[in-house]
């Protein structure tokens, strides 16, 4: 079985390289493109296939043919990044009308010398369900998303 999960990075193509460095993911730092990799998942049976993206007018004209074909996709934001908090509202615009299962996840890497404030408001389901909020490390957070996927699957 395969999961693919599409990644939308608010951050600059640079800090969103920096993030995935963690999981041994070489990020290519050139605009407008879809990357896709395989998530290093050792104890799982489940092969998972990230789909990452920055925010980008190119993406944004993609994301119509890609995002409805995942099975999960997540918002990816730098909490103390002001620009990065900025554009999670058009890339929460852009995803829910394409996908019913998105998430918003946040990162604090790298450091910022100028530490914004965050202020990412709540996001609402169609069914007005709060849109869950990822706050753990990279791994943690696909985990938690392999394992609901998981659970709706075997629930179906």
């Amino acid at each position: 079985m395969e999961v693919h999960i599409f990644l939308l990075s608010t951050m600059n193509a640079a800090d969103t390289a920096v993030n995935l460095e963690s999981l041994s993911i070489t990020f290519d730092c050139q605009e407008g493109t879809i990357q896709k990799f395989k998530y290093p998942c050792t104890h799982s049976p489940v092969s998972i296939s990230l789909w990452v993206a920055c925010m980008h007018p190119l993406v944004e004209h993609l994301a119509a043919s890609v995002v409805p074909h995942m099975d999960a996709v997540v918002c990816w934001y730098h909490d103390h990044d002001g620009l990065s908090c900025l554009q999670v509202e058009q890339a929460m615009g852009l995803l829910q009308p394409l996908h019913n299962n998105v998430r918003l996840m946040a990162t604090t890497a790298p450091p910022k010398r100028e530490v914004h404030q965050s202020r990412i408001r709540k996001y609402y389901d169609e069914h007005g369900f709060a849109i869950e909020r990822l706050t753990e490390t990279m791994d943690k957070n696909i985990e938690e998303i392999l394992r609901v996927h998981l659970d709706i699957q075997k629930n179906l």
